[in-house]
C-alpha cells in the first residue's frame, strides 16, 4: 500500500505542479458541471457520536445503525483525498422511524438521530474549507402524504440554505408535483443562493428542461452500462448524445442493488469489475455519482440489502484506483467537458477521444478476457505527436502515420495527447557524467588495491 500511496502523491504533485490551461468558455460553465459526487446514505455511512444511538439496532436491516453527521465529519479528508467535489446526502429532517429519512414529516426540524442542528451547520462549514459542496435530498413525500403545502415546502428549502449554506437538493420523486411548482422552487432557492444547485430523479420525459432542475440522474442507460461491466465480453455502448453532457452518470444507487453483486453473480472479481466500470464513468459526458461504499466494492441485493454498514478497515485496491481517477478527471477539462468520438468498439473492446480546447484525451477500455490492440491513424490523432498514459504510464509514439496501442485483458488506460518529448539530452548528458565519475572511482580503487597487493 505505501508504494501505490507514493505513486499517487508524486503524480498528483506533478499534475498540480504542471496544470493544463484549458482555452474557451471556461468562466460560462457551471460549478456543477465539472465536479463529481459521492452520494451518503447518512446513517450506514460512519457512527462519529455515540450519545445520539437511540434505538439503534445493528442487526436489524431496516432499523437505525448509528451513523451521523459527526461521522461525515470525520471522513471528510477520505473523501476529499478521492476527488470528490460534492457529497449528496440523504434526507437530514424530521420525524421519521426509517433510517433513510424518505419519509421525514417535518420540513423545519432536523433528524436527532443524525445529531444536531449545529452539528450539521459544522458539517457544512467543515466541507466548505475542504471545497465541497453539500447536496441534501428533499423528502419530497411530505408534498403527498403528510400535509404539508407547497408553500411550506418551498418556505422551509430556502430556510435550510439560510440557516446551514448548503449548497444544493436533491428531488428524488419530481412527479409528486407540477412542472410548474418545481420552477418557482428553483427560483426561489437560487434567489437564495448563488450558485446552488438542483439534482432531480429523471422524469423519463422530454420536459426536464422545462423544470428548473439543474441535473438528472441518467436512468435511461444505467442499467445498459451495468450489464457490459458485469463481466467481460459484453458490448460497450458509448453514449454520445449531448443531453449526456447535462446527466448525472451512476452504476447503482439506493434503489437498486448494488453494481459488486452483479460481478458476484457472474463469478467475477468485484475488483477488477469496478476498475473498469469506473474508468467508463469518469470519462463519459456527465456527472460521474458513486454510491457510498462502492469504492470498497461494498455488496448487496434489493433495498434494504444495498445499504450495508459502511467499513473503513477493508482493502484499498479500489480506493486508490478511483484516488487516480479522481486526479486525473479533476486536471483535464477534456473529461469533463470535452465532445467525444468514438474510435473503436467491439464485444467489450472500446476506444473513444474527447476534446476540448486544444486538449484531447484517449481513453481505451479492454473489457475482454484477451489482449487487444487497436492502431489510430494520425489524421485522427494529428502527426508528430505521441499518447501518454495517465494511469498505467503506458507510451504510445506515433509510427507509420499510426499510433498502436495495445491494452492486456480486463485493463483500462487514459491516453493525454501530447508533444513528442523525444530524447532528455541534458538528462542524459548528466547521468553519463554521474556514470562517468562512478566508473573512474572504481578505476581508481581498483588501482589502489593492486598496488597494496604488489607491495
Amino acid at each position: 500500500m505505501g508504494k501505490k500511496f507514493m505513486y499517487i502523491l508524486i503524480l498528483y504533485i506533478f499534475l498540480h505542479a504542471f496544470p493544463l490551461k484549458a482555452s474557451g468558455d471556461d468562466h460560462h460553465q457551471s460549478q456543477w458541471q465539472e465536479g463529481s459526487i459521492y452520494f451518503i446514505m447518512i446513517d450506514r455511512f460512519n457512527n462519529g457520536d455515540f450519545t445520539n444511538d437511540e434505538k439503534v439496532r445493528m442487526n436489524d436491516p431496516l432499523a437505525y445503525h448509528g451513523g451521523d453527521f459527526e461521522g461525515i465529519i470525520k471522513q471528510l479528508d477520505y473523501l476529499k483525498k478521492m476527488g470528490f467535489t460534492m457529497i449528496w446526502l440523504s434526507p437530514i429532517f424530521a420525524y421519521t422511524e426509517e433510517y433513510h429519512g424518505y419519509s421525514s414529516t417535518d420540513p423545519f426540524e432536523i433528524n436527532q438521530h443524525f445529531g444536531s442542528l449545529d452539528t450539521f451547520k459544522a458539517l457544512v462549514k467543515e466541507a466548505h474549507q475542504r471545497d465541497l459542496k453539500v447536496i441534501v435530498d428533499l423528502s419530497t413525500n411530505m408534498l403527498e402524504e403528510n400535509g404539508v403545502s407547497e408553500n411550506q415546502f418551498t418556505k422551509a428549502a430556502q430556510w435550510w440554505i439560510k440557516e446551514t449554506d448548503i449548497d444544493g437538493y436533491g428531488i428524488p420523486n419530481i412527479k409528486i408535483a407540477s412542472t410548474k411548482f418545481w420552477n418557482t422552487l428553483s427560483s426561489n432557492v437560487k434567489k437564495q443562493k448563488e450558485n446552488f444547485i438542483l439534482f432531480g430523479d429523471d422524469p423519463n420525459s422530454d420536459d426536464h428542461k422545462n423544470t428548473g432542475i439543474d441535473l438528472f440522474l441518467n436512468n435511461h442507460d444505467y442499467k445498459e452500462v451495468r450489464k457490459a461491466f458485469s463481466k467481460p465480453d459484453q458490448s460497450i455502448s458509448i453514449y454520445d448524445q449531448p443531453f449526456h453532457q447535462w446527466s448525472i452518470q451512476f452504476l447503482d444507487n439506493r434503489k437498486t442493488n448494488r453494481f459488486t453483486m452483479d460481478a458476484v453473480m457472474h463469478n467475477q472479481n468485484p475488483g477488477t469489475r469496478w476498475k473498469i466500470a469506473l474508468t467508463y464513468l469518469y470519462t463519459i459526458p456527465g456527472v460521474p455519482l458513486v454510491y457510498y461504499g462502492s469504492e470498497i466494492a461494498l455488496n448487496g441485493g434489493e433495498p434494504p440489502d444495498n445499504d450495508q454498514q459502511m467499513d473503513f478497515r477493508t482493502d484499498n485496491n479500489i480506493i486508490e484506483f478511483l484516488t487516480k481517477l479522481g486526479i486525473i478527471r479533476n486536471q483535464h477539462p477534456s473529461l469533463r467537458r470535452g465532445s467525444i468520438e468514438i474510435i473503436a468498439e467491439k464485444n467489450g473492446f472500446a476506444v473513444y477521444k474527447r476534446t476540448y480546447g486544444k486538449e484531447t484525451t484517449v481513453i481505451a477500455i479492454n473489457n475482454t478476457s484477451k489482449t487487444k490492440s487497436v492502431a489510430i491513424s494520425s489524421d485522427v490523432l494529428y502527426q508528430n505527436k505521441e499518447l501518454r498514459g495517465l494511469l498505467g504510464g503506458d507510451l504510445v509514439r506515433e509510427k507509420n502515420n499510426q499510433f498502436k496501442i495495445v491494452i492486456d485483458r480486463e485493463e483500462t488506460e487514459i491516453y493525454l495527447l501530447a508533444n513528442k518529448t523525444g530524447l532528455n539530452m541534458a538528462y542524459l548528458s548528466v547521468m553519463g557524467i554521474v556514470y562517468g565519475v562512478f566508473l573512474l572511482f572504481i578505476i581508481i580503487l581498483w588501482k589502489r588495491s593492486r598496488k597494496k597487493r604488489m607491495a
